[in-house]
């Protein structure tokens, strides 16, 4: 499942090179966008963005176009931003991020990624921050205004979550 947007990192790692080549030799693959979704057992996979015609003009297209998920198990969603930025949350329809259980906060929880009106849509339960050493840009400070319960980034530790059909995250 890819988003159908070319992008090569610079410097290229070799996580990088395994994935594309990955990619490149997997018998299907599925350019996905807003409107589709993935059935894996019970949990549902609606693909957010990017939307049917690709962003274009940006300060970043790549990161605005990045694959944005939402995954549904029974009462449970979780939230998974990729790298989008404001000009790719303007694009996200309220209805389908509002009230999130877990959010994995958009491109690494830096400010680029972080959007104060669709954060406060979310009112998410948790937040979680996938992310290396502290960064002058890090957006930690505005999600703990609107995570209802906490936020856990993997700047201090490595995070885990477990989640039941019940909601319960």
């Amino acid at each position: 499942y890819f988003s159908g947007v070319p992008f090569r990192p610079d410097p290229v790692f070799e996580d990088w090179l395994s994935y594309e080549e990955k990619k490149r030799n997997h018998p299907t693959r599925y350019q996905v966008g807003a409107g589709y979704y993935t059935q894996v057992g019970q949990v549902r996979i609606d693909y957010l963005m990017p939307p049917a015609s690709l962003i274009t003009g940006t300060n970043d297209d790549v990161n605005n176009n990045s694959l944005l998920l939402k995954f549904t198990y029974g009462t449970t969603r979780i939230l998974i931003c990729g790298d989008t930025e404001e000009d790719g949350w303007r694009r996200v329809s309220d209805y389908d991020i509002s009230n999130i259980d877990l959010l994995l906060a958009a491109h690494h929880g830096n400010d680029s990624g972080y959007y104060q009106p669709k954060v406060r849509v979310m009112n998410p339960k948790y937040v979680v921050i996938s992310a290396g050493p502290g960064t002058p840009h890090d957006a930690d400070q505005k999600y703990r205004q609107y995570a209802r319960i906490g936020v856990y980034t993997t700047r201090t530790a490595r995070v885990v979550a477990d989640c039941d059909d019940r909601g319960n995250v």
